[in-house]
Order: C-alpha cells, then structure tokens, then sequence
C-alpha cells in the first residue's frame, strides 16, 4: 500500500510536502538570481566611478558631485561584498563574483586618487 498523508496534512488538495519542496526550490532559484544581480549592479557601479574619475579629471563635473558618488559606490560595495559573502554558489561563480567586486574596488580607489588631486 502506497504512503499517503492524511487530509489534515493537505491544502486544497495539495499535500504540505508539495508546497515545501515547491517553496525549497524558489528559494534555491532566488540565491542564484540576487546572485546575477549582484554582478550586474557591481558592473554598473564599476562604470559609474570610472566614469566619475575621467569627468571630474576633464573638470566635467564638481568635486562635490564626484565625492557624493564615491560614496554611494563605497556602500554599494560593502552592500554587495555582504550580498555574495551570504548566497550560496558555486566556486566559479563564487570567484567571478569576487573578481567583480574586488574591479569595482579598484575602480573606487581611482576615483579616490582624483579626488585627492
């Protein structure tokens, strides 16, 4: 005879077990996506403080303007250094997520060094 679970154990007609091993695997699904997002958005930060440094060496933009921008992409990768620190991944997607981080870094210590010219 075959294991079935009692009607109390089912929600509209749905077993519990069915729904946890649902709810399980889109939150496995959603690691991997914060985890792309993670990069793009660490991607995105890296442009913008190069592009920051250049404008403000071609004397485009203020300095106030600059150093407001260096510091939102000081926290954005702090915010994003916890985020890939904290999702589950595998160990090249772990390492390409750390090397994007660590251009983003660079690219914020370029803006400073213009910064302090």
């Amino acid at each position: 005879m075959p294991f079935t679970l009692p009607d109390s154990c089912r929600i509209k007609g749905h077993s519990v077990l069915t729904s946890l091993c649902v709810a399980l695997a889109l939150v496995g699904c959603a690691g991997e996506v914060d985890l792309a997002k993670a990069l793009d958005t660490a991607a995105s930060w890296q442009s913008t403080a190069r592009m920051t440094a250049e404008a403000r060496r071609s004397g485009a933009i203020t300095r106030t303007y600059a150093v407001q921008i260096d510091t939102e992409a000081k926290q954005a990768l702090l915010e994003l250094r916890h985020e890939v620190a904290s999702a589950e991944h595998e160990t090249t997607v772990g390492r390409r997520a750390t090397a994007s981080l660590d251009s983003l870094e660079q690219s914020i210590h370029a803006l400073d060094a213009e910064l302090r010219r």
